[in-house]
């Protein structure tokens, strides 16, 4: 979810981008860089209105993850291991053998994306593919031996990794927040909105010729 705008939104004067450019200037990439930083746009009934970018849950959210994904990536890479692979790892150390579809699904990509990221496991010698045995169309995904050996470090550094993202939350303040996540997250998995994504990804699977029900075959590369 991007900053909020609106086709009726009354544009800033070039004297109030300025002073914006002006307030930014080099801290643009700084935690604090949209802090008071405000949207004038007409409302219901014409009235001007100010929204707050750093009010915007999605721009929250994205900023978090973002951090988080750039802080853990460097504790991944020590290991060998890259973030998208560990976003697969962490489900097979769960329940080893599941399917590509049961992945996509899970980790929450589409599977094109999930198997170019599975060609790199089996080359990196993280994973092998293998025959589903009720499934002819489907393939499993099994951990090796050197995913196997990672995974007790790997599990640690995220563990680690998750202290170090809330150590300015108290323990009461970070199981509040976990639980109303989960609440945002079953609220906009069962909305309307969400489902029309929904179809619409699976439209255009098909126009790429994967059915999420289905296993997409490797990319051979």
């Amino acid at each position: 979810m991007g900053v909020l705008s609106s086709s009726r939104a009354a544009g800033p004067s070039s004297e109030m981008a300025t002073g914006r450019e002006r307030s930014i200037g080099a801290d643009a990439d700084s935690p604090e860089a949209a802090a008071g930083l405000r949207i004038s746009y007409v409302g219901e009934g014409g009235t001007p209105e100010t929204y707050a970018i750093d009010d915007n849950l999605g721009y929250l959210v994205n900023r978090m993850a973002r951090l988080v994904s750039h802080m853990f990536s460097r504790r991944l890479k020590a290991h060998g291991v890259q973030l998208g692979q560990w976003a697969i790892l962490e489900f097979l150390y769960a329940r080893d053998g599941l399917s590509q579809a049961q992945l996509s699904r899970l980790v929450a990509i589409e599977p094109p994306t999930i198997v170019r990221t599975i060609d790199r496991m089996e080359r990196d010698g993280l994973v092998r593919r293998e025959p589903h045995p009720e499934d002819g169309r489907a393939v499993r995904i099994r951990l090796l031996p050197r995913a196997i050996a990672l995974r007790d470090a790997l599990v640690a550094e995220s563990i680690a990794g998750n202290e170090f993202s809330a150590r300015m939350l108290s323990r009461e303040e970070l199981e509040t927040l976990k639980s109303l996540l989960r609440r945002v997250i079953i609220g906009l998995a069962h909305s309307d909105d969400a489902k029309t994504g929904a179809h619409t990804t699976r439209r255009r699977r098909r126009r790429v010729g994967v059915n999420a029900d289905r296993e997409a075959p490797s990319s051979g590369r």
